[in-house]
């Protein structure tokens, strides 16, 4: 897997988001066109082993943010899985707590 042919794909408009990643957009204040920069000039950070058919990545990307009345970059954190679409499975402003482990989620306890 890798970033160009992530980029390829979104170009071309073959991408959609999971409800999930919608709930986190919108639960987080993030708009689609900061996932999209993300992608289109972030890079791969790890690698996620695939829970569906597809295989999974996370991707950082620097987009512009507002922060109260300033304007800054800030790392955005999307997770993509990567077929013949780029599905948008989730995004985050924080990264996972550890590199190497799977992104946080509600999880059992």
């Amino acid at each position: 897997m890798d970033i160009d042919s992530i980029r390829t794909l979104v170009d071309a408009g073959e991408w959609y988001e999971s409800g999930h990643a919608q709930e986190r957009m919108v639960e987080r204040g993030i708009d689609i066109d900061q996932v999209l920069d993300a992608i289109r000039h972030g890079r791969i950070v790890e690698e996620l082993p695939p829970t569906g058919r597809d295989p999974k990545c996370l991707v950082c990307g620097e987009v512009e943010r507002r922060l109260a009345f300033l304007q800054v970059v800030h790392p955005l954190y999307v997770v993509c899985a990567v077929g013949e679409v780029v599905t948008i499975v989730t995004v985050d402003w924080n990264p996972p707590r550890e590199l190497g482990q799977k992104p946080r989620g509600r999880g059992r306890r």
